[in-house]
C-alpha cells in the first residue's frame, strides 16, 4: 500500500467522497479541492490529473476492504458474526455514495 502524506490523504478521502456521490464523470479536480478546502493548484501538485486521483482514491477503497479481510485472517478464531461485524465496520469507513454505478462507470471511462 503506498505511503501517502496528510495532504494527500486528505485529497484521495474527499475524492473518493465525492466519486461516490456525483460519479466520476461528472466530479472535478475543483470539486475534490472544494470539498477538502485546498486549491485546485494543490491538488494538482499531489496528483497529475484526475485519472491518477481516481486511481488513487479507488485503490484507498480497496486497500481498506483488503486490510479487513487480512484482519479476518489474523483472527481465525472468528466466527461468522464476528467476521461480518469486522467487514461492515471497514466498509463502514468508507464515504456513502452508489458503488456499483461507479465500479461500471470506471469501466467505462478508463478500460485499461
Amino acid at each position: 500500500m503506498p505511503e501517502y502524506n496528510q495532504t494527500e490523504e486528505k485529497i484521495i478521502a474527499a475524492a473518493l467522497h465525492v466519486f461516490l456521490a456525483h460519479g466520476i464523470k461528472k466530479t472535478t479536480i475543483e470539486d475534490v479541492a472544494a470539498r477538502c478546502g485546498l486549491t485546485r493548484a494543490t491538488v494538482y501538485r499531489y496528483f497529475k490529473d484526475k485519472r491518477h486521483l481516481v486511481r488513487a482514491s479507488m485503490m484507498h477503497m480497496v486497500n481498506v476492504i483488503n486490510e479487513a479481510l487480512a484482519s479476518l485472517d489474523r483472527h481465525r478464531d472468528y466466527d461468522t458474526e464476528k467476521s461480518a461485524a469486522l467487514i461492515k465496520e471497514a466498509v463502514g469507513l468508507l464515504p456513502k455514495g452508489d458503488l456499483s454505478t461507479r465500479t461500471i462507470e470506471l469501466k467505462q471511462l478508463y478500460p485499461e
